[in-house]
């Protein structure tokens, strides 16, 4: 019909791929996204790093919130906070206690 998915639809699709355990679909997806060179906004990094935290894959994760600032996208308290908590649920606490300090700097 003419219609294209956008970016909060894109978003959309990941998110529900991540919570119906299709942690590969998602990210495909997301490869997609990056193809059609759609904009990139904290939200849809949120959405990848809590999927990947919560499917077990925190170094996974932790790539996506660092590619965040070469995008210029900057990490809120949202996306700070699920990657704590995903560390926290590992008990890798140190990591957890470095990137709390790292949010507490950018204010």
């Amino acid at each position: 019909m003419g219609f294209f998915p956008n970016d909060v639809t894109y978003t959309k699709l990941i998110d529900a791929l991540f919570k119906s355990d299709q942690v590969q679909e998602a990210l495909q997806l997301h490869d997609e996204t990056v193809r059609r060179g759609l904009a990139f906004d904290t939200v849809i990094f949120s959405v990848l790093i809590d999927g990947l935290c919560k499917g077990g894959k925190l170094d996974k994760a932790r790539e996506m919130f660092e590619k965040m600032p070469r995008l210029n996208v900057i990490p809120n308290h949202i996306t700070y906070t699920i990657l704590i908590d995903g560390y926290c649920k590992t008990r890798n606490i140190e990591e957890a206690r470095k990137l709390l300090d790292k949010m507490k700097k950018r204010g």
